[in-house]
């Protein structure tokens, strides 16, 4: 037996639920996520190793798992974003009497995100999905501030419910096909019904139009801290394992025409609504969560391109995912670092930004710049590629590149208010350096990440 084609998958579980326990009763807030760290870090090598070992393909635990390159790059996404979470939150919840619960709950959901990338059956799909979206309502309201619960419990029900009909969708998938499982089956009309029921369920997750009716709550109330998680991590919950499924169905051409149809009307329709939601605001914290209503739409359009352009649509997806959740954990610290010296994230607080603390600032641009697709930041080439994927259907290219376009309303708003005069006292904080940090890393995997995977196969 080849025992090294389970490194990839093996070591990683080991490692980080040997990790998420042993932090809980430690004393040490700093050992606690040197802990979940190096447990991070042991299992990007792990997923890096079987990425360039080509140990792909390969079906384990009698194929319940499968592991090819959607399983590795969304591992290995996941595991760099749940890095800057805990480096980004370490100073905003180390007064919590949970903060260890954050970090264990941190590395379960990642756990949870490996095997959902990687499930070939639904039994093994619950359980990741289960401990994953737990994991993610738990840390939403751990700072047991009263904003946090409230908005907390709003996303918890909307999860509810979302879950439901994905319960209710998979009922109708096993009925359909008799299998429980999502490779080698009849692609018949059912199992389309039971695809775009499943699709509602996801989007709930994603918070896309008209399902996002508990993010801006969330996005604008809830501690920091705990955004920084629930903002990334929670979005590739739902982004992982709906790619996973999709990949694994056999694509006929009532299933293409089905996908085509459903997310290219959410995609607009989502792109529109956060656009023009976004427009309105006048904080930084509610701008960014019809931001990641609108940013949502761009995803919806690469799967609806997942099996017209696969290449392009899955490249997309890859990068715009990464581009995401580097923003969000960088502008939520930025948002952390303004209240702090200024007492508020609205847009008159910002004078003054740029003239006295002109690396933060710059920070802050490129990481709204990035999810505006502004070359050569990360985000560009995300838009570029699901653009690019959209050709086959110009009028999807058109509307996307002229909501792309109409966002830079909002994104550049902030950025006058900044460059007016104002007072501004910059203070020594951690959230300050993971801002820059996010920064420099978008602009660094601009770059870098285009030239590497290109040619990668899916």
């Amino acid at each position: 037996m080849n025992l090294s084609i389970y490194v990839p998958i093996v070591v990683p579980s080991i490692v980080v639920v040997i990790a998420s326990i042993a932090v809980l009763p430690m004393r040490s807030f700093k050992g606690v996520v040197a802990t979940g760290i190096t447990a991070l870090v042991v299992s990007i090598l792990s997923e890096a190793y079987g990425l360039l070992a080509k140990l792909s393909g390969i079906s384990l635990f009698s194929n319940q798992v499968l592991l090819d390159n959607t399983y590795y790059l969304y591992s290995i996404v996941t595991d760099i974003t749940g890095l800057l979470v805990l480096l980004g939150s370490y100073n905003l919840v180390s007064a919590w009497a949970t903060r260890n619960s954050l970090v264990s709950l941190v590395l379960l959901s990642v756990l949870g995100i490996h095997y959902l990338s990687a499930s070939e059956t639904i039994p093994m799909f619950l359980a990741s999905w289960g401990i994953s979206s737990a994991a993610m309502y738990a840390i939403a309201m751990l700072s047991k501030d009263r904003l946090s619960v409230v908005s907390g419990i709003k996303y918890l029900v909307m999860g509810v419910v979302s879950s439901s009909i994905m319960v209710l969708a998979l009922a109708f998938y096993v009925s359909f096909t008799g299998s429980l499982s999502f490779v080698n089956v009849e692609v018949t009309p059912g199992v389309i019904f039971s695809v775009v029921l499943l699709s509602i369920a996801f989007m709930f997750k994603m918070g896309t139009f008209p399902f996002h009716a508990w993010l801006p709550d969330l996005y604008s109330k809830a501690d920091r801290g705990a955004l920084m998680a629930v903002s990334s991590i929670g979005k590739i919950v739902a982004i992982a394992p709906f790619v996973r499924i999709l990949t694994l169905l056999d694509p006929t051409p009532s299933l293409i025409q089905a996908e085509i149809l459903v997310f290219s009307v959410f995609a607009i329709g989502t792109l529109t609504f956060g656009n023009v939601m976004a427009f309105g605001r006048k904080d930084l914290s509610e701008m960014i969560a019809y931001s990641s209503v609108s940013q949502a739409g761009y995803f919806l359009l690469a799967f609806a391109m997942i099996t017209v352009s696969p290449t392009t649509a899955y490249l997309g997806l890859v990068i715009q995912t990464l581009a995401y959740t580097i923003a969000q954990v960088g502008l939520f610290a930025g948002i952390a670092y303004i209240e702090k010296v200024s007492g508020s994230s609205e847009y008159t607080f910002l004078r003054g930004f740029a003239s006295n603390d002109k690396v933060a600032a710059f920070s802050l641009i490129v990481l709204l710049l990035s999810l505006l697709g502004f070359p050569p930041i990360i985000g560009f080439w995300a838009k570029l590629f699901i653009f690019e994927s959209t050709f086959s259907y110009p009028i999807l290219t058109i509307l996307g590149l002229l909501n792309s376009a109409a966002s830079a309303g909002y994104y550049i708003q902030p950025f006058r208010e900044m460059f007016s005069t104002g007072v501004w006292t910059p203070v020594s904080s951690p959230e300050r350096s993971i801002m820059i940090i996010t920064a420099v890393l978008s602009i660094a995997l601009g770059i870098v990440l285009p030239l590497t995977l290109v040619g990668v196969s899916f």
